[in-house]
């Protein structure tokens, strides 16, 4: 698994700077997710992975959108649930 994330992860910066440059946050929860993903697959930092996942579903609230912040926390707990299972 590692190795996908770690080829995704310069797609994920510059959808960041995307964002920064044009000033459309609306996609600011996901591509928040996909770092957390990158950042718990990758990286296999889980502190931080966990912090990009709650940073994601604050957004989302924050848009209103409770599809897309259902959605996110379904897959920060499938994500952990994985993580951990590679890890034994």
């Amino acid at each position: 698994m590692e190795k996908s994330y770690s080829t995704f992860e310069p797609y994920v910066k510059a959808m960041n700077r995307l964002m920064i440059l044009s000033q459309d946050f609306q996609k600011k929860p996901i591509v928040d997710m996909l770092e957390a993903m990158c950042t718990l697959f990758h990286k296999r930092d889980k502190e931080k992975a966990i912090h990009l996942y709650d940073r994601a579903i604050i957004c989302a609230q924050a848009f209103e959108d409770q599809v897309l912040e259902a959605r996110i926390s379904g897959e920060k707990e499938r994500d952990l649930k994985t993580f951990e299972e590679m890890k034994s």
